[in-house]
């Protein structure tokens, strides 16, 4: 029941318009399937859905799957943030993610 948007729900933040770095928790599982499978050892990879929408787009999502309550978001600059690059294990692995897109992640409470 790791849903993003219930963190925030009805809190004030600044960081909305920052990229997630999310992977669904079935590709996390295919990933290490896949790793074991094709013995991919020593080797430093990075896991993040190849996608990155920034965070209000995912809570947006949130709230409209679980009716939590909206945040407020602060204006001004967007913090510092790294966007995380998975290219070298989906190269590696000739992995495709069954879920790319972080908004479109489904959860269940």
């Amino acid at each position: 029941d790791r849903i993003p948007g219930k963190y925030v729900a009805g809190k004030t933040i600044d960081t909305g318009d920052v990229p997630v770095n999310f992977v669904h928790r079935d590709d996390v599982v295919r990933i290490i399937y896949e790793m074991i499978r094709q013995q991919k050892w020593g080797e430093l990879y990075n896991v993040a859905a190849p996608q990155h929408p920034v965070r209000r787009e995912v809570y947006a999502q949130n709230v409209q799957d679980f009716g939590f309550a909206p945040p407020v978001y602060k204006d001004g600059p967007v913090p510092p943030h790294k966007v995380v690059n998975g290219e070298k294990l989906v190269r590696a692995l000739n992995y495709t993610f069954l879920f790319p897109d972080p908004v479109t992640f489904r959860f269940c409470l």
